[in-house]
C-alpha cells in the first residue's frame, strides 16, 4: 500500500520540477561590440583595439554569475571577438545572426532559449532595433559612435510581460546605473 502512493508522489514531484523549469524567465543581454582598432580606416572588418578587449572581459565578469546558455553575434570580428569571454567561460560556440533581421533572431531566441539566459553583441546602429524586436522597450534612444558601455538587460517573463533595462559596464564607464 504504502508502494501505492509513492509512485503517484514520485510523479507529482517530476511534474512540479518540469513545470518550474518551463516557468522560468528568459534573460536577454544585448551589447554593442568594444571599442574596435582604428589604426586602419579603409578596414572595414577590424578587430578590438587593446581597450576594447579590456572591455569584452569586462563583459565576461559582468556576466559571470549568469547561466548564459547562447552568445549570438554578428559575422564581423569586433562584434565575435568582445563575445568570446562569454562563450569560453560557458563553453558556448558563438552563433552569428544577421543584423539586418532582429525579428527573426528574437523569434529564435523565444523558442528555442524559453527561460534561459542569452547574450546578443551587435553594433551601435542594431542594438536597439534588437530590444525592440525582443519586445522592449530601449530605455536608450540611440547609441553614438562613441558609446560603447550600454549592457541591455531584457527580460521576457513567464506571463508575456517584457522588462526592460540597461546599465554601464566596464572602464571609463562611470557607475553602475539603472536607466
Amino acid at each position: 500500500m504504502k508502494k501505492l502512493f509513492q509512485i503517484p508522489l514520485l510523479f507529482l514531484v517530476f511534474c512540479l520540477v518540469n513545470f518550474k523549469t518551463l516557468a522560468q524567465n528568459t534573460i536577454i543581454y544585448v551589447v554593442r561590440h568594444a571599442e574596435k582598432e582604428t589604426t586602419n580606416p579603409a578596414d572595414r572588418d577590424p578587430g578590438l583595439s587593446l581597450v576594447g578587449k579590456q572591455r569584452a572581459e569586462a563583459l565576461g565578469k559582468a556576466l559571470k554569475k549568469e547561466k548564459v546558455a547562447a552568445v549570438f553575434s554578428t559575422a564581423f570580428q569586433r562584434t565575435q571577438q568582445t563575445a568570446a569571454p562569454v562563450s569560453q567561460k560557458f563553453n558556448l560556440t558563438t552563433t552569428s545572426y544577421d543584423p539586418r533581421k532582429p525579428a527573426q533572431l528574437a523569434e529564435t531566441i523565444k523558442k528555442e532559449y524559453s527561460g534561459k539566459t542569452v547574450l546578443i553583441v551587435g553594433h551601435s546602429n542594431t542594438v536597439t532595433g534588437v530590444v525592440e524586436a525582443l519586445g522592449g522597450i530601449s530605455p536608450v534612444e540611440q547609441i553614438s559612435e562613441s558609446e560603447y558601455d550600454y549592457l541591455f538587460r531584457v527580460m521576457i517573463k513567464e506571463n508575456g510581460e517584457v522588462e526592460t533595462n540597461v546599465k554601464r559596464y566596464g572602464k571609463s564607464a562611470g557607475l553602475s546605473s539603472e536607466r
